[in-house]
This record gives structure tokens, sequence and C-alpha cells, in this order.
């Protein structure tokens, strides 16, 4: 787990690189149960989860708040190419999410959100989501007890197997619109089962 670092506690990382590391889940990052992360100015590029989630970051009941960043050409074997929440909640601001990968199961290329440990949520502002691919939700993929909630967002260039290549959700998966562009899905549909939350 945590291919480049295995975060427990409060761990904040600023300007810096996490790149071209492997691990079952949590390619880049895998945080521990109960953990609090921040990411400022900071790139995770290139990582592989080959066994499970979280190509980029594996956010595991805990909290992350990312901004001024980017998660790119990052690769998961099943979900969450680029960062998935499990059972915790994140916030992620005046990023870039792109070219990330998930292989498998439920999907998300570029982000993630799964609700079935407990309720999850992510939130994307002011941030851009490009060139992902998945089964489902090339872009975003909202999972079960999870919410994704997007504003002032750009999700452009993505592309699912089966179904929402910019966002979609599986189960009583939710997702949030506001004031945000879903265009130029390569495959998959732009969205599946959204909340519009207006001005998009």
């Amino acid at each position: 787990f945590g291919g480049g670092i295995m975060a427990q506690g409060t761990v904040s990382i600023i300007d810096s690189t996490i790149a071209q590391n492997t691990a079952g889940s949590g390619g880049g990052l895998e945080t521990g149960a109960f953990t609090t992360v921040f990411v400022t100015g900071s790139a995770f590029n290139g990582n592989q989860a080959t066994g499970g989630d979280g190509g980029g970051l594996h956010v595991f009941r805990s909290d992350a708040f990312v901004s001024e960043s980017t998660i790119s050409d990052n690769t998961a074997m099943f979900s969450g190419g680029g960062i998935i929440v499990a059972g915790g909640h994140a916030e992620i601001v005046d990023s870039t999410v792109d070219g990330n990968i998930a292989d498998a199961c439920n999907g998300g290329g570029g982000i993630a959100v799964f609700g079935t440990y407990n309720a999850s949520t992510v939130s994307v502002t002011i941030s851009t989501l490009s060139g992902n691919t998945a089964p489902i939700g090339g872009g975003v993929a909202a999972i079960d007890d999870a919410t994704a909630i997007l504003t002032s967002a750009t999700i452009s260039g993505n592309s699912a197997s089966n179904a929402g290549g910019g966002v979609g959700t599986v189960g009583v998966g939710i997702i949030e619109l506001s004031t945000s562009l879903v265009a130029h899905s390569a495959a998959g549909g732009n969205c599946t089962n959204v909340i519009d939350g207006g001005n998009n």
C-alpha cells in the first residue's frame, strides 16, 4: 500500500512531485484510516495501483485537501485512476486531473468516490478533468453511498467504455453539477444520472 507515501495522522505535501511509484493500491499515496492530507502545488504523475484502486491517491476513511496540483497519467487496476476516496472526504480546488486510467470495476478514470464503507463526498472546484478513461465515469464516478459535487469545473475529452464518458454513477451515487462544462467525451456520452445545479 502507498507506493510513494503511506500517510498516517496529518500529512502536508507542498511543492513536491510523487512520480513513477507502484503499489497494490495507492500507487502514489495511500492513507490509513482517520488521516488528514494536505496537497498544495504538487504533482502525482505516472503512478500505478497494480492490484487495486487509486493509481495516484487512495484516500481511505480519511480527508484530503488538494489545491493547485496536478494528478496525471496514473493507472489503477480497478477504480480511481487518478484518485479514489473510499469512506472519506476530499476537496480538489484549482487543480488538473488528466490522462488517468481505471482499468476495470466501477470506474472513475480521473476521480472515483466510493461509498461502500461509509458515506463519501468529493467536491471539485475551478478544476479541469480531461483525457481520463474508465468503464464508467471517465472523468468522475460516484459509486454507492457517494456524492461528487462539481462547481466551475471543466470535464472534457474523457471516455468510458460502458457509460458516462464525462461523469457517471453506480448504484445510488450522486453527481451534482453547477456552473460546469461537460463536453467532448470520446465515448460513453457526456453524463449519466446527474443533478443539475444550474448554469451548466
